[in-house]
């Protein structure tokens, strides 16, 4: 295991890991109990990357073309989809912006709900919609 605050590598750790997070990091034994055990030795093991700018539409469709709502019904579907393109990269949060107003309930739904198999997703602040509405210069939204 690399310690980045030494910067040496230290040898012999197990990682235990419940739920999708890191919970410890114990000196080499075989005395616990687990679901299941990966033999990682000699690999790069990360706890996962957060992406701090993505903009959904860019999955959904671009910006034009993305669902104007995301709807309770396909929330489920969406949240997946978003996972399905990050997860396999590593990327375990994400920071969304750029995206229409009318998504916000449900995205704010999905930070306030995290779970293990989907990325964690948080929301910065609304995207600027000059052509629909151009007399709004700037508005936000901070959770």
């Amino acid at each position: 295991m690399f310690d980045t605050i030494t910067g040496k590598v230290r040898n012999n750790k197990t990682i235990l890991i419940s739920a999708g997070t890191i919970v410890n990091v114990i000196d080499n034994q075989n005395k616990f109990v687990a679901k299941m055990i990966i033999d990682a030795k000699g690999k790069l093991i990360t706890p996962g990357f957060i992406d701090t700018h993505i903009h959904p539409t860019d999955v959904f469709g671009d910006y034009d073309k993305a669902p104007q709502h995301l709807e309770e019904n396909s929330s489920v579907f969406f949240r997946k989809k978003l996972s399905d393109i990050y997860l396999p990269y590593g990327v375990t949060t994400a920071m969304i912006m750029g995206q229409p107003t009318s998504w916000l309930k449900p995205i704010l739904s999905w930070s306030s709900h995290p779970l293990p198999n989907y990325t964690d997703i948080y929301y910065s602040g609304r995207s600027f919609d000059f052509k629909r509405r151009p007399e709004v210069l700037y508005k936000s939204y901070y959770c």
